[in-house]
């Protein structure tokens, strides 16, 4: 068990410990039918805990006020069960020092190496991992460089004050001529051009609303006077007003 490890020799009383607690769990021909555990206890032991003797663990860092960056874990060597109990026993080379918990999590394909202190190595032989670094030459693409945008000619205000555009004419266009094959897509329907002229009209100013479109709107707004002086003001207003006193003389009220 030691060997299988690499453990020094000052651990034999745990390997020793260790050994009989196995054969304590396992079948033997003196009990025939049952393990000694079995038959001293009157029950069968439980197996499922056990681990590989002197592997590697990571016990959980208890220590209150842990910082973000502090380690959650300590790396130890799994030396013994504790009786009685669901923990286990744990070696700390680095203060020599043996802690017993049940927060553990076991690698049991790594051993401690004892020759660099803190550093485990794996049973199986694993080949080196090389990382290479190659350097590659910069391609030139032979992508032209764009010319720079030249700067417009300086101007002076005043001449640009000056220049103002005129308004263009209005061209108003002229009836197509009507080509011999143009009637041929309107099922002989007769062809009826207007000039420009007749689809405007009188158009008015931009922003200015006609007096019966304005009279329209006004009768339609939702907005409500708040004095009489207001309300007299306005027709919808006195035909309503007019009509109410009317429907108060025919009810009587």
């Amino acid at each position: 068990m030691l060997k299988a490890k690499g453990l020094p020799e000052y651990f034999w009383g745990e390997a020793v410990v260790t050994a009989v607690y196995l054969l304590n769990c396992s079948p033997t021909k003196s009990v025939e039918g049952m393990t000694p555990f079995e038959a001293w206890y009157g029950k069968k032991p439980v197996v499922h805990h056990l681990r590989t003797f002197g592997c590697v663990v990571y016990v959980k860092n208890t220590e209150p006020h842990l910082k973000k960056l502090d380690d959650r874990s300590t790396k130890m060597i799994f030396v013994r069960y504790e009786p009685r109990t669901k923990a286990y026993r744990a070696y700390n080379p680095a203060t020599q020092r043996v802690h017993i918990t049940r927060d553990v999590v076991f690698d049991e394909h790594a051993q401690w190496d004892w020759g660099n202190e803190g550093v485990e190595t794996a049973d199986q032989d694993s080949e080196p991992f090389v990382v290479e670094f190659v350097t590659m030459p910069l391609v030139d693409t032979g992508e032209p460089e764009l010319p720079q945008a030249a700067s417009p000619p300086s101007t002076p205000t005043s001449q640009v004050e000056d220049q103002k555009p005129s308004p263009a004419p209005i061209e108003h266009a002229s009836p197509p001529s009507v080509g011999p094959d143009l009637d041929d897509d309107h099922d002989d329907a007769p062809l009826h051009f207007c000039r420009i002229d007749n689809i405007l009209g009188d158009m008015g100013i931009p922003g200015m609303v006609e007096h019966e479109l304005g009279d329209e709107l006004h009768a339609v707004s939702t907005e409500e006077p708040a004095t009489l002086a207001e309300a007299e003001r306005e027709p919808c207003w006195r035909a309503a007003m007019a009509e109410e006193l009317r429907s108060i003389e025919d009810n009587g009220t």
